[in-house]
């Protein structure tokens, strides 16, 4: 996956609890692009990116909650703060 392809959807700011939630801004301030079961791609600071399934996305305060499939505890997503989110152009 190439950089090219992708748009960016926002930034993930933190985690949120001990279940896996992210706290999320998005660029746009719509979520529409994150309904449960919706692929996207994480930016690693490798600069790969990770393909993951959107579990749940909520608004929460100046932006949203937003919980990946099989990443359900805060070990699991703490790597992911700082990293931008993506869907295919």
């Amino acid at each position: 996956m190439n950089r090219d392809d992708l748009l960016a959807l926002g930034k993930i700011r933190g985690v949120h609890g001990l279940r896996g939630d992210l706290m999320f801004l998005s660029y746009s301030g719509d979520m529409d692009s994150f309904a449960p079961g919706v692929a996207v791609y994480v930016g690693t600071p490798d600069g790969r990116f990770e393909n993951v399934t959107v579990k749940k996305a909520k608004p929460h305060k100046k932006g949203f909650l937003v919980s990946f499939a099989g990443m359900d505890h805060i070990n699991k997503v703490e790597k992911l703060v700082g990293s931008e989110i993506f869907i295919k152009k």
